[in-house]
């Protein structure tokens, strides 16, 4: 059956257990699959990185825990490329060694048009050093994004290596 001969029916029938027309079950499947398919990737650092002062730099992510749509690549780590268009949430989590001086500011970029999708400044001594950064953001097929840090403490700082603390989402 083609796509336009599912109707409410045989989706009322898939939905509740029961048995819908003869020849639609497997396009029924893969429709719900579909819908049910959230892409996400999950990126880190397993090395430090330095971040010199009053610089910007872009992150590497040099491992992944999790990407169920090929969006990061070994090839381009510094990189997220979307395959599915769609609303994401974007999280970057940065860990930076201990230093209490200066600024600190997390950019997640949309490459295309350099649109900063979030952003975030340091806190005041005495509190954590993994500033987090989260923005929801529409996006769509083959878009890049990736995360920028800038610090301006005086010193050249690292970002620590960590499965937790230095992630891109």
């Amino acid at each position: 059956p083609s796509a336009s001969s599912v109707d409410a029916a045989d989706l009322m029938a898939f939905s509740q257990g029961g048995t819908p027309r003869e020849g639609t079950g497997t396009q029924l499947t893969a429709m719900v699959q579909a819908a049910m398919f959230v892409p996400f990737a999950r990126v880190f650092q397993n090395a430090t990185q330095s971040i010199p002062t009053a610089s910007t730099e872009i992150l590497t992510w040099n491992d992944k825990s999790d990407d169920n749509d090929t969006m990061w690549s070994a090839g381009s780590p510094t990189l997220l490329t979307i395959k599915t268009a769609g609303i994401y949430q974007a999280r970057a989590s940065v860990a930076f060694s201990f230093n209490i001086t200066g600024q600190r500011l997390i950019n997640i970029e949309r490459i295309a048009d350099n649109y900063v999708l979030g952003s975030v400044a340091s806190p005041s001594a005495g509190e954590a050093r993994v500033f987090v950064v989260s923005d929801p953001f529409r996006l769509s097929v083959n878009d890049q994004i990736r995360v920028k840090v800038y610090q301006a403490s005086g010193l050249t700082l690292t970002t620590y290596a960590s499965t937790e603390k230095s992630t891109f989402s």
